[in-house]
């Protein structure tokens, strides 16, 4: 009794500790990218309506945001960039 038992709680811990499902994960995925994306394009639209910058520093600064951008490590994002790129 003691041996099932202990199997039923190894069982329980194995399954709360592996990782999600491929679709749950890809669907993760997809919306963590859909947040960067929206997260960027709403610093580009911010960044667009300041006036206490010159062109040149907001050319700087759009710079740095376009290649934290494109240096994302999420798998949706990449795909986007790889498809137009």
């Amino acid at each position: 009794m003691f041996v099932c038992l202990f199997v039923f709680v190894c069982l329980i811990i194995d399954s709360s500790t592996s990782e999600e499902p491929p679709a749950k994960r890809s669907r993760l995925e997809t919306e963590d990218g859909e947040k960067i994306i929206a997260e960027f394009l709403d610093a580009v639209r911010r960044l667009s309506l300041r006036e206490d910058i010159n062109e040149d520093d907001m050319k700087t600064e759009f710079e740095k945001m376009k290649l934290n951008f494109m240096n994302s490590d999420n798998d949706y994002v990449q795909s986007i960039l790889n498809s137009i790129l």
